[in-house]
């Protein structure tokens, strides 16, 4: 992978506004994709969001839309789709990836910031319309994601699921001869990420933002 891990981290909190070109980052969500494991998580996602057979899904922080995309179409019948993106230049690649596919839609929105409402029922999802809310490794890149859970929530119909699905790096270890340089490598690395925790943190996340099932 060509982008370093600064970029990696605090990079996707603000990819347009970055240091390194946005196509880094397109080129670094490709390649995580191919990794064996995260295809293995992916796969998990997919098998929880068919298993609601959901006519209406929205992802947040949808980067270029492939996860997306293979989630509207894995259950038996094609659901609509919408990907809300932070960067303009991801929406716009998720728009050229996927502009074949029936049903998808792509809007550059920051939850964190409001509820962008008339926008998303321009799109077809008001108020109580989604089956499906889906954050895919977006926590970890947040400062504060609470607010844009709650901004997000009166998107969901009742009985309708929010999932999040993120990494709990503060539990990283690299088995090194040399355990202090280890240690060490793996402190910077952490450190580097906006919130470590997002993994283990994800229940209570949901709790507080208001889900009583989770």
């Amino acid at each position: 992978m060509t982008l370093d891990h600064e970029y990696a981290s605090h990079g996707f909190a603000d990819v347009d506004q970055a240091a390194a070109a946005p196509g880094l980052f397109i080129d670094y969500l490709d390649r995580v994709r191919e990794v064996p494991t995260i295809g293995e998580i992916d796969r998990s996602l997919r098998g929880l969001v068919t298993a609601l057979a959901p006519r209406r899904i929205v992802e947040i922080g949808c980067g270029t839309g492939d996860l997306l995309a293979d989630l509207c179409l894995a259950g038996a019948v094609p659901a609509a789709g919408l990907g809300i993106e932070k960067s303009a230049r991801l929406a716009e690649e998720a728009a050229l990836r996927h502009s074949d596919q029936d049903g998808l839609d792509f809007l550059v929105h920051d939850f964190a910031e409001d509820d962008g409402a008339a926008a998303l029922a321009a799109l077809g999802f008001g108020p109580a319309s989604t089956d499906a809310i889906v954050l895919n490794r977006v926590v970890q890149h947040l400062t504060a994601p609470l607010p844009l859970l709650r901004n997000a929530l009166p998107l969901l119909r009742p009985g309708g699921q929010m999932i999040i699905s993120d990494v709990d790096w503060t539990t990283l270890r690299l088995d090194l001869p040399d355990r202090e340089t280890g240690d060490k490598v793996v402190a910077e690395h952490v450190a580097s990420i906006i919130t470590p925790d997002a993994g283990s943190t994800a229940g209570a996340l949901l709790r507080a933002a208001g889900l009583n099932q989770v």
